[in-house]
């Protein structure tokens, strides 16, 4: 719709011309040309047309008209350009005309989609059939403006040049634009420029081919490359990089309101698939200083795999003090947000990690590497699964991790191994069935820890083999 509105006055232009070049002797054609353009622009846009000046050299092949303006009763369109100039050459064997040069300056084009009827045009196209018997050869749009309203969304472009040059049935075209803004219900969208450049086919149901767009948004900056086929209904296929270097402020514009407590920033490198109903998007993602609805995941790495119904993640990569996490995880965006993982521990804090999942006041400290795989709801918080780890400078303190360099250590071990049950909630972490062996010491252990401050920790444990010498000789402050 947009497009055959921004081109509609262009075409008049051009088949006037036409039409007077074939037939330039023709006295009725050459006292009627400006009147043709007026109802070929009003036939193209379905609105009331009037014109300052018109003026037609047959000789040539040129026409200026100056001053127009388009408008329909129902407010859908209010078109106006200072100037359009065209050159033109017909070829009447091939019943077909060649654009040698169109200047379109100072359009400005308010837009409101939400009026009335629809105007795709007929045969299910989405440009008008015209546009096949043109062979376009360089085309320039000063200074546009746009303000296209629709269904809630409001995009205002208050300055735009458009650059054209056709080579047979393809136009290589460069937009640029200055300011403006994309509005959606309860957020507005800031733009500071925008840069594209590539291939347009407005035959048939016209295609676009993007070899660089640059978008450079108050809060996000975005860099796309793809194809979009069928301007009736899109089929998308892109390329994208995006930054956000401040993640409170872009959703608080964004998505005002959807987001909690989050912070940091992003750097995303992906390819999108897009068709009616339908959306992929694979690609690499690099977080920092990540935090959201209460988790500090901090930094990370990884690549995923994305659809309305599900997220799926794998080379997943996150810095835990010295160690490391990786593996992988899905997440079903519905409801509670089941999710399922498959992990890999190098050297993490068990402290560093705690906080990341929101959990505070663990009484217990130590450095693991294994493999845990867990399934449960992220919202809210109600992990099981299973781990088997290995175990470095354990200890149960006797107040919280965040006080740990003023705690006594109730009960520790330098080196061990794990095989548990385990089950995550934002108020304990449970360990069941523990199987623990420290040197020559084999314990089974029921464990509880809370993460409430006052309710502390609950240990049960039974040795078939118990050695004091493997626990470092103490319990709580009592040697032994």
């Amino acid at each position: 719709m947009l497009s055959r509105i921004l081109i509609a006055a262009a075409l008049a232009a051009i088949l006037v011309s036409g039409t007077a070049v074939a037939f330039l002797r023709t006295d009725f054609v050459a006292n009627n040309l400006c009147a043709y353009a007026v109802a070929t622009i009003e036939e193209a846009t379905a609105a009331q047309v009037t014109v300052d000046r018109c003026q037609m050299l047959p000789e040539s092949g040129r026409l200026t008209i100056e001053g127009l303006r388009a408008r329909d009763a129902q407010g859908r369109i209010d078109l106006k350009v200072a100037r359009i100039f065209a050159e033109v050459k017909v070829r009447p064997i091939l019943q077909r005309v060649q654009l040698k040069r169109l200047e379109i300056d100072y359009p400005e084009l308010k837009l409101a989609l939400d009026q009335g009827t629809d105007t795709t045009a007929k045969g299910g196209q989405c440009l008008p059939d015209v546009l096949d018997r043109f062979e376009f050869g360089r085309v320039q749009v000063r200074k546009a403006s746009v303000d296209v309203k629709s269904g809630g969304v409001h995009v205002v472009v208050p300055r735009a040049t458009v650059r054209v040059k056709g080579d047979g049935s393809r136009l290589t075209a460069n937009v640029s634009t200055r300011r403006g803004s994309v509005e959606l219900p309860g957020r507005t969208i800031g733009l500071v420029s925008t840069k594209a450049a590539g291939v347009v086919d407005l035959r048939g149901a016209g295609s676009v081919t993007v070899s660089r767009a640059d978008v450079i948004g108050t809060d996000a900056s975005v860099f796309v490359k793809g194809t979009l086929q069928d301007l009736c209904r899109p089929r998308v296929d892109a390329a994208a990089n995006v930054h956000v270097d401040d993640l409170t402020t872009a959703s608080a514009r964004l998505i005002p309101g959807m987001l909690q407590g989050v912070s940091g920033g992003l750097a995303l490198d992906a390819t999108v698939a897009a068709s009616p109903g339908k959306l992929t998007v694979k690609g690499d993602l690099k977080l920092k200083a990540l935090a959201l609805e209460g988790f500090s995941p901090g930094d990370a790495k990884l690549h995923f795999d994305f659809t309305p119904q599900r997220l799926k993640v794998d080379k997943l990569e996150i810095p835990v003090l010295k160690g490391a996490i990786t593996g992988g995880a899905q997440i079903e965006l519905d409801g509670d947000l089941p999710v399922s993982t498959d992990l890999r521990l190098a050297e993490v804090d068990l402290g560093d990690l705690l906080r990341k999942l929101s959990i505070s006041h663990a009484y217990v400290t130590m450095r693991t590497s294994g493999h845990v795989q867990a399934k449960g709801t992220l919202s809210p918080l109600q992990l099981n699964g299973a781990a088997d780890l290995d175990l470095a400078d354990f200890a149960v303190l006797d107040r919280s991790y965040e006080k740990r360099n003023k705690a006594q250590r109730m009960f520790e071990f330098a080196r061990g191994h794990i095989a548990t049950a385990v089950n995550v909630t934002k108020e304990r972490v449970d360990l069941r069935k523990v199987a623990l062996d420290v040197g020559g010491s084999h314990l089974s252990v029921e464990s509880t820890f809370f993460t409430d401050i006052h309710k502390g920790m609950q240990l049960l444990a039974h040795a078939e083999t118990f050695s004091l010498g493997d626990f470092k000789d103490h319990i709580a402050s009592l040697p032994a």
